[in-house]
């Protein structure tokens, strides 16, 4: 009776220990198939995070070269007007010298005439 006791003891405590090791065999192998699929999620992230890092780039350099572009006219356009301001202000002085010229021109055929009648 001992002896069958101690089998029936001995079965359950092994049959206890077979389906503890398989529970853990179980939780190891749901562990390691989450951590693959994780892997994944992650490769995936990551892929799409570099292909919108790249768009980005693309879109900034593209930006970049637009603003350089305008920039250049910006830059075209102002000297054009300063050259254009420049080239009117000498047309302007040289009309206000004609017109000096013609005003002493005036006042010293006046001074001549008043000149000649104090004589």
């Amino acid at each position: 009776m001992l002896i069958a006791e101690a089998t029936a003891a001995l079965s359950t405590s092994m049959l206890g220990t077979v389906v503890l090791s398989l529970g853990v065999l179980v939780s190891l192998g749901v562990g390691i198939i989450g951590l693959l699929s994780l892997r994944r999620e992650h490769e995936a992230f990551k892929d799409d995070t570099n292909r919108r890092f790249k768009s980005l780039e693309e879109f900034t350099q593209e930006v970049s070269t637009n603003l350089s572009d305008e920039l250049s006219a910006v830059r075209r356009e102002i000297h054009d007007a300063e050259l254009r301001i420049s080239a009117s202000g000498e047309h302007r002085s040289e009309t206000l010298h004609i017109r000096f010229n013609d005003v002493m021109a005036g006042l010293f055929k006046v001074q001549g005439r008043l000149d000649a009648m104090k004589e």
